[in-house]
């Protein structure tokens, strides 16, 4: 049987409209949750100017349910959440993850995949549902990349043609990233970026370490070769690592010949494959949790 194909979903929650891409297998092995970064869109992770920009087909190939939804603040729900803070945002996105699924399995939990400023509310979703088995954190840090240091503060006040084209090369990197045609068609923005997100964007590493010290499941941090946005130096990775203080297991991959906006680029296929090869991993480790085994005097004991 063919797998479905992510195809576009909207649902309603605590009376907010919520958009999204969806699609489910008949017997999931887990179920992947991706979340996009700032100023873009559900469709950062089902890229369709390339085959291998998807990673929702990908892994709807190899048994996974898929969905991404625009964060709240975007698309369907733009000027509906200014009035909520970021743990009630997050509630939004798993209410909207359970009106998705509806009637169907969600296999061994939930692995979260999150982008950029995506990983602030997957944070939240990791620290506070019981059903997240894993998290993967893509394009963050708590030290910003040099070479961006000189146009950010620019761009935030100052939003010229000049400005965006030197804030847009140090975060996107030049074409040879990307299979042809990528940055000349519009594929990651749903609409604008919520007025809440400057903010936010710029005190998260403050609050990173504390957002994160307290997930306690597997988390996979991958810091792409060329990232423009933040500092992967070895230092740099390693303090970001260590801000996961609960989680059972720490792992961070460098992802050869990527930029910071992984899924869209030439290595998207690689580092979907190993997003998928942690789910799995995750999957497995929730399965053998859940089941009863002995105890050294011969007692059953619960592993969850």
């Amino acid at each position: 049987m063919t797998p479905p194909r992510p195809a576009e979903v909207q649902v309603e929650v605590q009376g907010i409209p919520m958009s999204g891409l969806r699609a489910c297998v008949p017997k999931p092995r887990a179920t992947i949750l991706a979340v996009h970064g700032g100023g873009s869109a559900a469709s950062y992770f089902h890229g369709l100017n390339h085959p291998d920009q998807s990673l929702l087909t990908l892994a709807t190939d190899l048994g996974f349910n898929a969905l991404a939804f625009d964060q709240p603040g975007y698309a369907a729900s733009a000027g509906r959440v200014e009035h909520l803070d970021l743990p009630a945002r997050a509630d939004l996105l798993a209410g909207s993850l359970t009106e998705a699924l509806g009637s169907h399995d969600w296999g061994d939990g939930v692995v979260l995949v999150a982008h950029s400023l995506g990983s602030q509310v997957a944070a939240e979703l990791a620290t506070r549902k019981s059903w997240v088995i894993g998290l993967e954190i893509s394009g963050t840090g708590l030290e910003r990349n040099a070479a961006l240091s000189a146009s950010l503060p620019a761009f935030l006040v100052d939003r010229s043609k000049e400005t965006r084209r030197r804030t847009f090369a140090a975060i996107w990197g030049g074409p040879g990233f990307y299979p042809e045609g990528t940055l000349s068609r519009d594929m990651t923005r749903g609409s604008p970026s919520p007025g809440f997100e400057l903010d936010e964007a710029l005190t998260w590493p403050k609050r990173l370490p504390g957002a994160v010290a307290a997930i306690p499941v597997p988390v996979h941090l991958t810091a792409a070769e060329h990232e423009g946005f933040w500092s992967v130096t070895d230092d740099a990775l390693a303090d970001l690592a260590a801000c996961f203080t609960d989680a059972p297991s720490v792992e961070v991959i460098r992802q050869p010949g990527a930029p910071h906006n992984i899924s869209l680029s030439l290595a998207a296929r690689a580092y979907h494959l190993r997003v998928l090869a942690f789910a799995e991993d995750c999957r497995a480790r929730a399965a053998a949790l859940t089941r009863v085994v002995p105890c050294g005097d011969g007692r059953p004991e619960n592993g969850r």
